[in-house]
């Protein structure tokens, strides 16, 4: 197991995380949920915002029984969030990792309304999002289930779903606690995506120093 890089609130990313970043690459689940991590802590840190976790979306999709959804889903208190962000992934085994394509489920609680991006529009992930919009409509007792495919700007290649996921992430919630007025597409540009790896390497060694530096302070007090 390669060595640890960043911990940082409920995620840990090793070197071998962070290699995926340096090249043309699926990135995998632990990117995703350090990204939301970071959303939820840092970025829109104070907002009524819940960046559901990879790991735990997952859980959710295959979990059948209404009793243990609903077991699952308390301690996260879904019903006083403004907004929650789940990945979807089109994996279908509870045992072991896996799947090739990622898109983004957004839940606006107060309306009970969907939306679902998907950087390669016609993938069998909207069947994956559907289910767990479905279980937590029931959860919290909607009524038809609203779900909204919405245009997101397309994957020109295999392995950059993860970072259209992100950039589409961080973009829905500018639109929604920053009133950015500009449609999804027009924040996670093609360009943005482009430079997202980058960007989120930068991100994670500020972090590390940040980490680092608090940690000697603490050492010598």
């Amino acid at each position: 197991m390669s060595e640890i890089i960043l911990s940082y609130h409920d995620s840990l990313l090793r070197k071998s995380d962070c290699k995926l970043l340096r090249g043309n690459q699926w990135i995998n689940d632990n990117i995703i949920e350090f990204y939301f991590e970071y959303l939820s802590n840092d970025l829109f840190k104070g907002k009524n915002l819940l960046a559901i976790g990879p790991s735990f979306a997952q859980l959710i999709k295959l979990t059948d029984s209404a009793e243990e959804m609903k077991e699952l889903l308390m301690p996260l208190e879904i019903e006083k969030k403004d907004l929650v962000l789940i990945p979807i992934n089109n994996h279908e085994d509870s045992t072991e990792a896996g799947g090739s394509h990622w898109s983004l489920l957004v839940l606006y609680v107060g309306s009970l309304k969907f939306e679902h991006y998907d950087s390669l529009m016609h993938s069998s992930n909207v069947c994956h999002a559907k289910q767990i919009a479905a279980k937590l409509n029931r959860l919290l007792r909607g009524d038809t289930l609203d779900l909204v495919i919405m245009t997101c700007n397309q994957q020109i290649d295999g392995y950059n779903c993860g970072i259209h996921v992100i950039c589409n992430a961080r973009a829905v919630c500018k639109k929604h606690f920053l009133h950015d007025t500009r449609h999804v597409r027009d924040i996670a540009t093609e360009k943005a995506v482009r430079g997202c790896r980058d960007q989120l390497l930068l991100l994670i060694e500020r972090l590390r120093e940040e980490a680092t530096a608090a940690a000697g302070e603490l050492h010598q007090s």
